[in-house]
């Protein structure tokens, strides 16, 4: 009877061995099988985030190189661009001329009437326009009135011999006339420093740079992120990473849906109304903003009388419009946006996938499914336990590509929307281009004029499956990797939605 039961033990303890023999076995495959698929999900996530990075980083340099394009036109426009002189404002030249004659004809003293040299030098008409032809035509109205107060101090002097107020008139013209004169000089010191401005912005290293800017290395930019969004970018190395991971992990089979993660984003609307709203000036005004204020400081510290930084300020207002609208329109330059947002009828933070009705769209615009593969595992006793599935230990997960920086539906105003799932990524407030609001005669920096910070944020990270996303990357599955294919279609099949919730 002890020998009987003996046995009888003997055998229920073997069973019980291979039972936990071959639970480790099936654990471990199952272990194996969800790191592969973590692993394969969490890196095509990371390849698309990269991409998004890769892009937001392209947006900024395309954004910088237009701020320098608009910040040397904005000096000449044109007609420094060909060399060309502006017209003169007849109406002033010919006050100026008047001016002058009648200064040279009732001024006596040679030391203080005026001087040709620089009433020459101020009517001449500067190579370019914009900012130095408004600047040159304010210095000669200036002049003008400067010959227009010699004049006066001259027929004061004149009255010299009259009795009692003659000596007083005398003096009083004298002092006018030096007041003049020293305003004479500084028009003249103004007028050289403007000389020199349009000698360095029209010289032909600076117009090269320039065009090679404007007609050259943005559209090569614009290129590269263009082909960053398609999947023969870094998208097409996502079978490649899905192949090694499979490898390090030993696994039959591994599959990712998308099969090539290329980035959710494409070019923006050829027209953009207003043009405030597209992403080429939203990239580029900070930095004209930012570039431009110690230029405007110099200006108003020594281009006092030619009212030069009021000038520089509205022109590099109107020309961020100006150029911006030339790169879409010529030259087919449309900065890349995430999908579903279009700037003609879409707030930024408005899109569809922000909201909770759009979650679906958002794992299919940002989710990435990886799936992996093991064999049935070796099991003890094959007779008397039998394999639960037979085509293999599937495990699947889901990483999603994100943005960790701040996502403030409905900021904005002066400055630009705090927006993180974007491409254009400002780590600190920068301004919003809205020159309507801003008048010529301002002529300051609109704030914030700092740094424009940038941080580049897309991140990836494991998230839980959706029944939805799961449903599409099964039916992806069909003709590459029929035996995962089978297994989720069968699992889709069977399981309820909660099974799902989690990776």
């Amino acid at each position: 009877m002890v020998s009987l039961v003996t046995v009888i033990a003997v055998c229920m303890f073997l069973i019980l061995a291979g039972m936990v023999a071959n639970v480790a076995q099936v654990v471990r495959a199952k272990i194996v099988a969800q790191n592969a698929a973590d692993g394969v999900a969490q890196s095509v996530a990371l390849v698309r985030a990269r991409g998004l990075n890769a892009i937001t980083a392209a947006n900024h340099l395309i954004g910088e190189l237009e701020a320098l394009v608009i910040l040397h036109h904005a000096v000449g426009g044109d007609k420094l661009d060909r060399g060309a002189r502006s017209s003169p404002d007849s109406a002033v030249l010919a006050e100026l001329d008047m001016a002058y004659e009648a200064a040279a004809a009732l001024e006596e003293n040679e030391f203080l009437g005026p001087d040709s040299e620089v009433k020459s030098a101020v009517a001449e008409m500067p190579k370019g326009g914009a900012t130095l032809k408004d600047s040159v035509i304010r210095l000669q109205q200036v002049l003008a009135w400067t010959y227009e107060a010699m004049a006066v101090g001259g027929a004061l002097q004149k009255l010299k011999s009259v009795p009692y107020i003659g000596p007083f008139a005398y003096g009083l013209g004298l002092a006018i006339n030096g007041a003049a004169k020293i305003y004479e000089t500084k028009i003249s010191l103004e007028r050289k420093i403007l000389t020199g401005l349009e000698n360095l912005a029209g010289s032909s290293p600076v117009l090269g740079l320039k065009k090679a800017l404007d007609q050259g290395a943005i559209q090569a930019l614009h290129r590269l992120s263009l082909g960053l969004a398609s999947e023969n970018g870094g998208a097409s190395r996502t079978p490649d990473v899905v192949e090694a991971i499979a490898e390090a992990n030993a696994v039959a089979d591994a599959a990712s849906f998308p099969r090539l993660a290329s980035p959710p984003a494409r070019p923006e609307p050829d027209r953009v109304e207003p043009l405030a709203n597209s992403q080429l000036v939203r990239s580029s005004y900070p930095w004209v903003n930012h570039w431009r204020s110690p230029i405007l400081k110099f200006m108003k510290n020594w281009l006092i009388l030619s009212r030069a930084h009021k000038h520089y300020h509205f022109y590099t207002d109107q020309f961020t419009e100006e150029k911006c609208r030339e790169q879409k329109e010529q030259r087919g330059v449309h900065l890349l946006v995430l999908e579903d947002y279009d700037p003609n009828r879409v707030e930024k933070g408005g899109e569809r996938w922000t909201f909770a009705r759009g979650s679906d769209r958002a794992d299919e615009l940002f989710g990435a499914v990886g799936a992996a593969r093991r064999p049935p595992p070796r099991l003890v006793s094959p007779g008397i336990f039998e394999r639960a599935n037979p085509d293999g230990v599937v495990a699947h997960a889901q990483a999603l590509t994100y943005n960790a920086n701040p996502q403030r539906r409905g900021s904005g105003g002066e400055t630009q929307p705090v927006i993180g799932w974007d491409t254009l990524n400002w780590g600190a407030p920068v301004p919003e281009y809205r020159p309507v609001e801003r008048s010529r005669a301002t002529g300051e920096s609109v704030a914030p004029s700092g740094y424009p910070r940038i941080t580049l944020n897309w991140r990836a990270k494991l998230a839980p499956t959706t029944a939805e996303q799961l449903e599409r990357a099964t039916s992806s599955f069909a003709d590459r990797h029929p035996e995962i294919h089978q297994v989720l279609r069968r699992a889709l099949r069977d399981a309820t939605t909660d099974q799902f919730r989690t990776h």
